[in-house]
């Protein structure tokens, strides 16, 4: 966080996106600890964005309610990890304080260029729109998935087609050679978890459909100038 902060990231709109356990969940006072760390680092709440899977709703319930509400208040995103790979009940969606569907990688993997196998990954889309909530494709790992993916509008993806996980000092070798003129359209940075809550940091790369569209529509027009 503070290296974001301290070289001009934390304006860019790269966001920090933070896994949360059902261990890690029902660690007493976890708001307050999360609240703490991001005023200790002057870090936006609107670049974190907490991951938690289908299964945490369902063994906290109440708890997990009020915690996740109590987050998004203060502006933190909560996104549902591996979606479609947990319980069949679809009604926490409603209840949930939830920005953005990330669609498992089972449901990604067996895409093919013909568009076949894809129609589970279409109602997810669908249903994400439907509810106002954004998605992200989990476990990108070829250019036909990721091309059949901008035929959904799926906002972004992240896998190894874009990159391999990267530990923090390769991350910051990483993004300090983007020039600062480039540093509005990085591809976000997703942190799978961060201390001083959590160890291990693991990081890896979303990259935004959009911005890609926009890429090949300039790419395009300067082929058509030239």
């Amino acid at each position: 966080m503070r290296f974001l902060k301290e070289n001009s990231f934390a304006e860019t709109g790269i966001f920090l996106s933070l896994n949360l356990s059902c261990k890690q969940f029902a660690q007493p006072h976890l708001v307050e600890k999360i609240k703490q760390i991001l005023e200790e680092t002057d870090f936006a709440p609107h670049l974190l964005k907490l991951e938690i899977t289908e299964s945490v709703f369902f063994e906290h319930k109440e708890k997990a309610l009020k915690m996740l509400h109590s987050l998004r208040e203060v502006g933190i995103e909560i996104n549902i990890d591996d979606f479609g790979t947990g319980y069949s009940n679809l009604s926490y969606l409603m209840q949930l304080p939830i920005s953005t569907l990330k669609i498992d990688r089972s449901f990604i993997a067996p895409i093919k260029e013909n568009g076949e196998n894809i129609e589970i990954v279409e109602i997810i889309v669908m249903l994400a729109r439907n509810l106002g909530m954004k998605v992200i494709a989990e476990g990108v790992e070829t250019e036909t998935q990721l091309e059949q993916l901008k035929k959904l509008d799926c906002e972004a993806a992240q896998g190894y087609f874009f990159s391999k996980p990267m530990d923090f000092a390769d991350v910051q070798q990483f993004l300090l050679r983007i020039p600062k003129s480039n540093r509005p359209c990085p591809p976000n940075l997703k942190v799978s978890k961060f201390s001083p809550l959590f160890n291990n940091v693991v990081y890896s790369f979303i990259a935004s459909l959009k911005l890609l569209k926009k890429k090949d529509k300039r790419r395009r027009t300067k082929d058509n100038l030239d």
